[in-house]
Order: C-alpha cells, then sequence, then structure tokens
C-alpha cells in the first residue's frame, strides 16, 4: 500500500477519532456520556492501529467510570482486552512510508540493527539489576552516579528489573545510566509497575506501556537487540505464576503486588506478560531475531542480513537493510533456502535474555511462606529455549550467583522428529528431557515449528545433517546469573572499591563468558571479588 493509499484509508478513522475527543472534551465529569466518549476514543485509536494508545484511552476511561458510575465499565475492559490481545499478536515490520499497523515493531526494528556490524571484540555486557533507587537511607543512587562516565562507553548494561517504585525515580535512574554506556537494555519489575497515585494513572499495562515510551525517549532498549555480529540480547516480560511452587502449585492465601491492578486475574498477568513477547519472538531461531525485524523487506535480505552485516559503522538500521535488500538480485530464494540461510546465521549467534522473575524451578528463592509462588514463571523458559538463549540474567530474589542448568524443553523444541543428537558444543542431549517437553504450550509459534522443519528440510535435499540454528539445536545446558544491586550492599563480606560501593558485574566479555566484577569508577576488575557459582 503507498502512503496516498494509505492517507485515503485514514482519513475516516481520523474523523472518527476527531469527532470521538470532542465528545469526550463536551461530557462532564463522571457522567456515562463520558464513559461512552472514551470508548468511542480508544475503538478509533485501535481502528488506526494505534492499540498501545488505545489501551491507555480504554484505561483511563475504566479509572474515572469506576470512580463514579459504573455503567460502561464492561465495553472500556472489552476495549482493554482488544487492544492487548492486539498487541500481543505477531505483527510485519513494514516498510517505511506504507502506513498501517506495526509503526511501535518498526521503530524496535531501526534500533535492533544499530549496532548489527560491530566486532564483539572489546565489548563486555554487564548486568545489574535491583537498584531500588528510592529506597530511604540506601546509597543505590550514590552508586548510579559512581559508574564512570567513560569506563564502560563501549559496552552493554542489561538493568533486570526493580529500578524504582515511581516512574519519576525509575526516569532518573534510566537516565543517569544511559549516557554512560554504549546501549542499556531494560525490562520492567514488579516494583516499575506498581501504582500508588490513584486510578488517574490507568494500571499497571498502562505503567508498562509508560515505561516503554519513557525508555524509547532516553534511548534506552526494551525490546531485542543486536548487541555486535553474532551477539543478540533479548529481554522478556515476565510476571509470577503461582504454579511455579511446585510442592504447592495452587494460588496462596497472600496478594503479592497488591499496588498493582490489572483488567484480568493476578492469576492470569503471567500469561498476558508471555504473550506481549510475542511481536518479538514469532518468529523465533531464525537468523536470531534478525528474521523478524527483517519484515517488510525482501526475503533475501532477512536471510543474508544478520549473517553478513557491512563492515565499518553501521548504516540506518533498516535503510541498511532495505540497501542490502535492493542490491540483491532477483528472485528471491526458496523459502527452504532461506530458512538454511537463517539456520546457519543461527548456529554462529550467542543470544542472551533477560528477564526480572526467575523461569527455571531449580533457581532458589528465600524460604519464606509463599513466597515460591511470587518468584518465578515456568512458562517463560519455554520462551527462553525457543529463541536458543545461551545466558539468561534474572533478578528478583536478591540472591546473587550463577547457576548451569539443565533445559528441560530444550529436545521437544530442537530435536527434530525421529532424530535424537547432541547439543552445541558437544553437550549431550539432557537425559531429564526424554522428548516429553510440550513444544511452546501456546507460547511457541507454529510459524517457529515450520521454520525449523524447513530448515531440516532444506539441510535433507542437499544431503547435508540437518543444521544447528534455526530452532533445531542449541547448547541443553544454560547459565544463568543474577546481579541484584541491593543484595551486594548488603553482602557484608563482598569487596568494595575505596568508595565503599558494590562492583558492577559482568557476564561476556570479547566474545566469551566472563563473571568478573568491576570496580564502578574505573571498570577495572575488582581484586579477589567473584560471584557465587552454584
Amino acid at each position: 500500500m503507498d502512503r496516498g493509499q494509505s492517507e485515503r484509508n485514514e482519513g475516516p478513522l481520523l474523523g472518527a477519532l476527531a469527532a470521538a475527543q470532542a465528545a469526550l472534551a463536551a461530557a462532564p465529569a463522571g457522567s456515562a456520556a463520558r464513559t461512552e466518549a472514551w470508548h468511542a476514543v480508544a475503538a478509533a485509536l485501535s481502528a488506526l492501529g494505534s492499540h498501545e494508545a488505545a489501551y491507555r484511552a480504554a484505561a483511563r476511561g475504566a479509572g474515572e467510570a469506576g470512580r463514579g458510575a459504573s455503567a460502561g465499565q464492561a465495553p472500556l475492559l472489552a476495549a482493554r482486552l482488544s487492544a492487548l490481545a492486539a498487541l500481543a499478536a505477531p505483527q510485519p515490520v513494514r516498510d517505511p512510508g506504507a502506513g498501517g499497523g506495526g509503526e511501535h515493531l518498526q521503530r524496535y526494528a531501526r534500533r535492533f540493527w544499530r549496532d548489527a556490524a560491530a566486532p564483539q571484540a572489546g565489548l563486555r555486557v554487564l548486568l545489574v539489576s535491583d537498584l531500588h533507587v528510592d529506597v530511604a537511607g540506601s546509597r543505590h543512587w550514590e552508586w548510579v552516579g559512581a559508574i564512570s562516565p567513560s569506563a564502560f562507553r563501549a559496552d552493554v548494561l542489561v538493568v533486570a528489573g526493580d529500578v524504582a517504585d515511581s516512574p519519576v525515580a525509575c526516569r532518573a535512574a534510566l537516565a543517569a545510566l544511559r549516557p554512560k554506556f554504549r546501549r542499556v537494555v531494560f525490562v520492567p519489575g514488579n516494583h516499575d509497575l506498581w501504582l500508588r497515585g490513584g486510578g488517574s494513572e490507568g494500571d499497571s499495562f498502562c505503567r508498562l506501556l509508560e515505561l516503554r515510551q519513557m525508555s524509547e525517549a532516553l534511548d534506552v532498549d526494551t525490546a531485542p537487540i543486536a548487541a555486535a555480529r553474532g551477539l543478540e540480547v533479548a529481554p522478556l516480560l515476565s510476571w509470577h505464576d503461582a504454579a511455579f511452587d511446585a510442592r504447592d502449585p495452587a494460588p496462596g492465601r497472600l496478594r503479592f503486588d497488591a499496588f498493582c491492578s490489572w483488567p484480568v486475574s493476578d492469576l492470569d498477568v503471567w500469561q498476558v506478560m508471555l504473550r506481549l513477547n510475542t511481536p518479538h519472538l514469532h518468529a523465533p531461531g531464525g537468523a536470531g531475531f534478525a528474521s523478524l525485524w527483517s519484515g517488510g523487506h525482501a526475503a533475501a535480505a532477512a536471510a543474508a542480513a544478520p549473517s553478513q552485516p557491512p563492515e565499518g559503522p553501521a548504516a540506518g538500521p533498516l535503510e541498511a537493510t532495505a540497501q542490502q535488500a535492493q542490491a540483491l538480485p532477483p528472485p528471491p530464494p526458496t523459502p527452504a533456502a532461506a530458512a538454511a540461510a537463517a539456520a546457519a546465521a543461527a548456529a554462529a549467534t550467542t543470544v542472551i535474555t533477560a528477564s526480572h522473575f526467575l523461569p527455571h524451578a531449580a533457581l532458589p528463592s528465600a524460604p519464606v511462606p509463599e513466597l515460591r509462588k511470587a518468584v518465578g514463571c515456568g512458562g517463560m523458559l519455554r520462551q527462553v529455549a525457543a529463541v536458543g538463549s545461551h545466558l539468561h540474567l534474572f533478578g528478583h530474589t536478591h540472591i546473587n550467583g550463577e547457576w548451569e542448568l539443565e533445559d528441560p524443553h530444550w529436545q521437544a523444541l530442537h530435536t527434530p522428529a525421529g532424530h535424537v543428537g547432541s547439543g552445541g558444543g558437544g553437550s549431550q542431549a539432557c537425559s531429564s528431557c526424554g522428548g516429553g517437553g510440550r513444544a511452546g504450550a501456546g507460547f511457541v509459534s507454529d510459524e517457529a515449528s515450520a521454520a525449523a522443519a524447513a530448515a531440516g528440510a532444506a539441510a535433507r535435499e542437499a544431503g547435508q545433517a540437518a543444521p544447528r540454528g534455526a530452532g533445531l539445536y542449541r547448547p541443553c545446558r544454560r547459565r544463568y546469573v543474577q546481579y541484584a544491586l541491593e543484595a551486594a550492599f548488603d553482602d557484608s563480606a563482598a569487596v568494595r572499591n575505596s568508595g565503599g560501593l558494590p562492583g558492577i558485574l559482568c557476564v561476556w566479555d570479547g566474545g566469551a563468558p566472563s563473571g568478573a566484577l568491576l570496580d564502578v569508577a574505573t571498570g577495572l576488575p575488582l581484586a579477589g571479588q567473584q560471584l557465587p557459582r552454584c
């Protein structure tokens, strides 16, 4: 669709939006007419493909209706759920100027490609979670300010949630961190989604959307990025699921995160969070995430761009992809050939995922009654496995350490039917898998399975062994790391710098795993300081 056609199609919708906004401005506060106007605004925004704005409008209207007459709540709830479903649906990234939906994914695509051509040499991936910079009497904010403005400028910082309880403090902390690193990747935690200002703020999904918008304005990443050639970092939304407590999977008596407000049951929030990851992950295991972000261009570019990035400074992310697409001669490769190319690229790509909550049941938490029901989400592990993650970063429990654990979903997700093979790096298939894992359980799409099958078919056509990558072979053991700042301050045995501040953790250094704790003032290793390995 060209721009002119798009504008002609959107004209009536823009008119409907203007009329709804006028009705909203004229309606008395607390009236049924105002509730109806909010619903009309949300419907018009949704029709225009602005699903984030539609959700915020419906949530704000519901908040107003909740303080006054309750009439009209049902349509506004339906509008919120409809917007959430649209935000969770796989969407193609449209060509610039094409119009229509998917604009936020197009923005994420630009960000994804920014450093895709950079070498891994000299790049470090750093981790911190649970900064809680607005805790009274703590030195957490001092720690943020003490980070060197120059020692980490070539590095990527992953912030695995719980920056602050208030959006103002969260914004201040991310704004202070961003100029000190090449990239900052942020995934919100439960404290970041707390509401303490009444219904005018909407609900906690509104807060999530506001944090995404705020992060984009600060040049902070909340979606997958190519951190360097062959290295991708992917933040994953999550929430706690009571069933994570394997000894007693039933919901408990306590209500955790009571400062949050949702349009769904507290017990279902984790499912919505995982589904909101879908637009970023609906093509898992292609050429890393790049097969998704190349959407809207030639299929050949999707296969070629990630595996052979241009030398030198990266051009405009989508622009570079478009140039590569134009340079490739027609016709585009067959689906089998494209899948095989994606498989080869994925085999050479390291994927680091990050969440706030625990994805693996073997990770520890404090022995507090019912707390196990509010620390993790087993469903997230299927997404982590589906994208071929080698290393997962997390927070929340304030138990710092490094664990290497078997992936119970590895064989079901990454072994073709009728084939038993070894994982990457010489690892043997996990004995605990047994082929009994459920592939996706609703979160690994049919497209992912089809891509894996296509890659295997292409290899068989060529008389080769089924390739690694493309959702087929990834290591069946994965490294999990937590480094919560609050826990580091509470550890009296931790080595600190001359200013009495704990270090920042390096998890990846120059293309290889790392576990060094670095002085925030100099970027150099802290002598004698090692993260516990469990």
